[in-house]
Parts: C-alpha cells; structure tokens; sequence
C-alpha cells in the first residue's frame, strides 16, 4: 500500500476549496499560488475529483471548482481512492500466505481510518492553525 503525492496533493486542494468554499468557486490559480502546485499537476488532481463526483467545476469569469456535497460527507479515504486505484489499498483474490493476510488486514485498517477522517474535520483543524498563525 502507497498514498502517492497526488493524493496528498488531493487532500491539500480540497482543504483549499473547502476552507474558501464561501467566497464561490476557487480557480485552480489561486490555489496553486498558496500551495505551490504546478497549474498541470492540479488539472490532473481536479480531472479526477470530478469524475469521483467529489467536486463540480464551474467555467468562465469567476469560475473554478467547488464541492460537490459538504464537508461533512467526504471522507478522507473518498479523496484518496478517487486518486487511486482501488487494488493499491485492497488485494484482490485470496491472501494465500501469512504476509499476504498482515497486508490485506493493514491495508483494510488504514482505510478505516481513512475512512473516519471528514474533509470538515481537516477544515476544521486548518482554520485553528490559520488562526494561530495570524495572532503570531
């Protein structure tokens, strides 16, 4: 098992769009100047996003994308697995060895807990950081 950067990237992103979620659809511009992430590398990200209906996209002057649900209803591991395949998490076919069955089991466990974790909560956590650092 292996969370890749573009999965990370993908949670970054989407942290981005929900904390401005507010002020209407967020440009992939905006969010690349915050987080300095290549223009290219973002239309890949958000392609896949909206394939996974995680997020819809808005064309034209004040365009950009915005969450297809709230924050509350997209998971962590929603994010990830719309990045990548479904087999990178879960072995398909019978585990036929005892490391096979650990790697199975650890997988499924991270998925859980993946599983457990709401965009809001990552939003929530970023906007007490946020916070912090303005009173600094």
């Amino acid at each position: 098992m292996r969370m890749s950067k573009r999965s990370q990237l993908a949670v970054t992103a989407l942290v981005e769009v929900a904390l401005r979620e507010c002020e209407g659809p967020v440009s992939l511009v905006a969010i690349q100047s915050r987080h300095n992430i290549t223009k290219t590398r973002l239309e890949q990200i958000f392609s896949k996003l909206r394939q996974s209906h995680l997020v819809d996209s808005t064309i034209g002057p004040g365009g950009g994308y915005s969450l297809a649900m709230e924050a509350e209803q997209i998971s962590v591991a929603d994010i990830v697995l719309a990045m990548e395949p479904m087999d990178a998490f879960l072995q398909v076919g019978e585990a036929s060895s005892v490391s096979d069955r650990l790697w199975l089991q650890l997988n499924q466990k991270m998925m859980q807990d993946l599983q457990s974790i709401s965009l809001k909560q990552l939003v929530n956590a970023q906007s007490l950081e946020d916070a912090k650092q303005k009173q600094a």
